[in-house]
């Protein structure tokens, strides 16, 4: 909890309770004060028969997610059931956080792909919004403990760490001991960012759109994209396919900030953002390089929320 501490706040609370429930018995819970641990939680690592039956999901990050509802919850809970979400996908969030802070990128990797994964099926049951009415194992839990932490994770990621986690503080303290709505979510973002990083990031003064898509809306857009290289210049085009799932327009108008890798010839490797507004179907951009391209790969580790991508030649794209 001083990882969290160092994150948000102080903790509002003088003394803190730690209470083992029977092995097996599935869950944890953050009540104020006190955290409810599966009995895995507790099973010493110098025991290594136990070590090796546990499952892995009632370790570090299974802690700190449940930990993180001091603040996530408690100190700012919700004000109706629509609003639910952030309370499971913040404290989810900054779980992976911690694991990356304190394991490394590997199990934060890990934490990265499960989300992902099971995002896949959040659509089934409705948007984030919705997960607490809908909590069906594929549809509602993914809405909250899955998608939902992935698009807040994909929001660090286009504004910074520093941005993200001061936009986090912004709203603990301004709804300390309070019922928060989702519009308070939204509110405090734009506050935080402020209307010049908005434009820079995003290309627009406000962040309701964000909201839309990704927190009231269903569809994970997947893109095609091909590109040619002339010199230290390249041409990128990018389709938006929309979701193939839902079908109809369903993300197809999606803005989405995300990140072109390029491969260098000398072995260096970096990524550019690209900024795909959603007003075309294909979209075309031309980027300086550093020097000569081996390869460029749109997405390459996953840092946008996306279905499917397909890579093809440059002409093709249309």
């Amino acid at each position: 909890m001083d990882f969290q501490q160092h994150l948000y706040l102080p903790l509002p609370y003088k003394k803190m309770a730690w209470v083992e429930m029977p092995i097996t018995s599935g869950f944890g819970q953050g009540q104020a004060t006190m955290l409810q641990l599966d009995g895995w939680s507790f099973v010493s690592a110098g025991d290594k028969a136990l070590v090796e039956a546990a499952p892995g999901r009632w370790g570090a990050a299974f802690w700190s997610h449940e930990s993180g509802h001091q603040y996530w919850g408690h100190v700012l809970a919700w004000r109706a059931s629509r609003d639910q979400w952030f309370s499971e996908s913040f404290t989810e969030q900054q779980s992976a956080m911690y694991m990356q802070a304190s394991r490394g990128d590997e199990p934060y990797k890990r934490k990265m792909k499960e989300w992902h994964d099971y995002a896949m099926f959040a659509y089934e049951n409705g948007p984030i919004a919705m997960s607490q009415r809908r909590t069906g194992q594929v549809g509602g839990w993914t809405g909250m403990y899955h998608k939902g932490p992935c698009v807040l994770n994909m929001l660090r990621k286009n504004i910074g760490d520093k941005a993200f986690i001061l936009f986090e503080r912004n709203l603990l303290n301004s709804m300390y001991w309070k019922n928060g709505a989702t519009s308070d979510v939204q509110q405090v973002l734009e506050q935080t960012l402020g209307k010049q990083n908005m434009k820079a990031i995003y290309g627009t003064d406000n962040m309701r759109w964000w909201f839309d898509q990704w927190i009231y809306g269903m569809g994970i857009p997947s893109y095609e994209y091909g590109y040619k290289i002339s010199g230290n210049t390249a041409k990128i085009r990018i389709k938006n396919l929309g979701d193939y799932k839902i079908g109809g327009d369903a993300a197809k108008h999606f803005r989405v900030r995300i990140p072109l890798w390029v491969h260098l010839k000398s072995g260096e490797q970096y990524a550019i953002p690209i900024l795909l507004t959603g007003e075309k179907t294909v979209e075309e951009f031309e980027v300086k390089l550093r020097g000569p391209a081996r390869k460029l790969v749109l997405n390459e580790f996953g840092a946008v929320l996306v279905r499917k991508i397909k890579k093809t030649r440059y002409n093709k794209v249309k």
